[in-house]
């Protein structure tokens, strides 16, 4: 082996040493994201027409009775608004 494929040879081992070397002393970061669950939301439709008013109310939540619960306080408060639904 020449003398410059021998210097060559040496040079390439240490670069990579030298690389090897740094990436082991770098820091690592770990980044975590994190969203917040949504809030439930109550969602009316409104239709009026020409008999009066209809409505569709939306809810959705993991607890059945407070789902029902809050779909049927929606229901009241439209109820007192807006009279009775027609069909």
């Amino acid at each position: 082996m020449s003398n410059t494929h021998a210097e060559a040879a040496v040079q390439a081992v240490t670069s990579s040493l030298l690389e090897a070397k740094q990436q082991a002393a770098a820091p690592h970061i770990r980044v975590a994201h994190a969203w917040e669950p949504a809030r439930p939301e109550v969602r009316v439709k409104l239709i009026r027409n020409t008999k009066g008013y209809q409505w569709e109310i939306s809810y959705e939540g993991p607890d059945l009775v407070q789902v029902l619960v809050t779909l049927r306080q929606a229901d009241a408060e439209l109820r007192e608004q807006y009279g009775e639904p027609v069909e």
